[in-house]
């Protein structure tokens, strides 16, 4: 795999998880958006964006902390974010 990230995207509603391959050039908010995009149109409706989801984190000693959404994936990258963490799109 390139430079991109895999993150295991559950979303608690439906208890499913995806996983998404991100570009670590993007901010946290913009990955979100492109994961709500996605889970809106495979899930048909069941899943109904707000506009205001957040991402996280489900694994590690950071676990339930809120990503900011600000903060860019590559450096999140570096002490947070390791191929596949899981992460839940609240």
């Amino acid at each position: 795999m390139d430079d991109r990230l895999l993150l295991n995207v559950t979303l608690p509603a439906t208890q499913r998880a995806y996983e998404v391959c991100v570009s670590p050039d993007l901010f946290v908010c913009e990955a979100t958006e492109v994961m709500v995009r996605m889970i809106d149109e495979v899930t048909h409706g069941l899943f109904l964006p707000t506009g205001h989801e957040r991402l996280m984190l489900l694994d590690g000693e950071d676990k339930g902390s809120l990503l900011d959404p600000h903060a860019r994936l590559g450096v999140l990258a570096q002490d947070v974010l390791v191929d596949g963490i899981r992460v839940a799109l609240v």
